[in-house]
């Protein structure tokens, strides 16, 4: 499936994106004659030209990537090459409002700005194998796709150990097709047992009281989001999931029993057999690498990158021309006293974007000087479940300490995770002006810890 961004503009912005487009090959035809390149100015700068750049993933990642792309300068033609139907969308709603049926799925498609109404989106179609030497992807319908520079924006997959894909009555939450096939199977009264207990699993329970399903909710931790948020907001958002109806229970689950005309058989290491309608399993996400088994990528967890978004290889060497960006990615962090991890949190696509884009259009002689700064976002989250709203900066997770800094009478609370007397992470129960305010701080013990902005 072949979709061209102007098409999905209106007739006024797509004569508009024409323009833009025309503009773009005079200036990439203004060093050519007669098929060959002429010489350019800053021909010393580099040993090669970006006519050609491939974006795999069509997430909210491969979006602000190409957007990124133009912003920058780059007049290379830009595809980008999805595995799902759908042009980029967001992704956070399908849990809550998407599945509860407060807004539809047509809602969730981010705008195509005119900047991009010339990329090439070639969706329905996952990448299957890359060919360094021959700077070549192949697509799962036996396509190569060429380029100079490509951008690794695959993102994760729900992670799957108990059930098993395919199955109507077994189901994850990563994508539109995923809410489509759970969503009709709410209903009042359905029994829903969901298999663990991180953010995607809570929200997918408190969405679910909301239609009248019977919700219980099997977890290794006794106390669900304790490791993301601390023991008191985790107590406080346990307490509110037991006031709705929500039954937990820590254990495992062993097996699963799904047999045609008879309910789901959930089976659990202590003994216990649940009986379910639908289960959803919520444990956690994988980086969608398999495609790059072979190539000598690090794909230790997820695509390894420098502080440019540059590949990097097993031996920690730069894949010359590949970058990573978004969920997928690898990259060093302040946060972390510089150590990769991969951040799957909202804003990290765009910062991820924006790093890679400014690297991939300099010149070659730059691209190292400018890759070298550790310039990293202060990574941002939220999560609303019943009538509570969370908002967090930083990295929570990797504070020693967590100490309740300001609260009100309303039963608000800003708790503040600390490594000794650094602030690495702040965490708002309401008080979102309060949250903010702290977020400073955060970026200043980044700023410490080595970040140039």
């Amino acid at each position: 499936m072949r979709v061209r961004g102007p098409q999905h503009l209106p007739p006024q912005r797509r004569r508009q994106a024409r323009i833009h487009r025309d503009r773009r090959r005079r200036r990439r035809g203004a060093h050519r004659r007669g098929g060959r390149r002429l010489p350019h100015a800053g021909d010393h700068l580099r040993t090669r030209v970006t006519e050609r750049i491939l974006i795999v993933g069509a997430s909210l990642a491969g979006l602000r990537t190409a957007e990124a792309l133009r912003r920058a300068g780059a007049t290379a033609s830009i595809t980008v090459l999805g595995d799902e139907p759908h042009l980029p969308y967001n992704r956070p709603p399908l849990s809550k409002a998407i599945l509860t049926g407060a807004d539809t799925a047509d809602t969730l498609q981010f705008p195509l700005r005119e900047s991009v109404a010339d990329v090439d989106w070639l969706l329905g179609s996952a990448a299957v194998d890359l060919d360094l030497d021959r700077a070549r992807v192949t697509s799962a319908d036996g396509t190569e796709h060429p380029f100079d520079q490509l951008v690794i924006a695959t993102g994760v997959r729900a992670r799957r150990v108990h059930t098993v894909a395919g199955r109507p009555r077994q189901c994850v939450i990563r994508t539109r097709d995923d809410v489509d096939q759970l969503r009709p199977q709410l209903q009042p009264g359905t029994r829903l047992v969901i298999i663990g207990n991180g953010l995607i699993g809570c929200e997918t329970a408190a969405s679910s009281r909301g239609l009248g399903v019977e919700v219980t909710v099997v977890g290794r931790s006794p106390l669900a989001l304790e490791r993301l948020f601390g023991r008191e907001l985790a107590e406080i958002f346990a307490a509110r999931h037991r006031d709705a109806g929500v039954a937990t229970i820590t254990a495992q689950v062993t097996d699963i029993v799904d047999l045609d005309e008879a309910p789901v058989q959930v089976h659990l290491d202590d003994g216990t057999v649940l009986t379910a309608d639908v289960v959803v399993e919520a444990i956690g996400s994988e980086p969608n690498t398999d495609w790059l088994h072979g190539t000598g990528i690090d794909l230790r967890d997820g695509v390894a990158v420098d502080a440019g978004m540059r590949a990097l290889r097993t031996d920690g060497s730069v894949v010359d021309d590949v970058f990573a960006v978004g969920d997928v990615a690898s990259a060093p962090h302040p946060l972390a006293h510089g150590a990769r991890r991969r951040i799957e949190h909202w804003n990290m696509p765009a910062e991820h974007a924006k790093r890679a884009a400014a690297v991939m259009v300099a010149p070659l002689a730059e691209r190292d000087a400018r890759a070298r700064a550790t310039v990293a976002p202060v990574p941002s989250m939220w999560t609303d479940q019943y009538q509570f709203h969370l908002l967090s900066y930083g990295l929570p997770a990797l504070g020693d300490d967590m100490r309740l800094i300001e609260s009100n009478d309303a039963g608000d609370r800003v708790y503040g995770a600390y490594r000794g007397d650094d602030l690495v992470g702040v965490v708002g129960l309401g008080m979102r002006s309060a949250v903010l305010a702290r977020r400073a701080e955060v970026l200043h013990t980044m700023t410490r810890y080595g970040a140039t902005a």
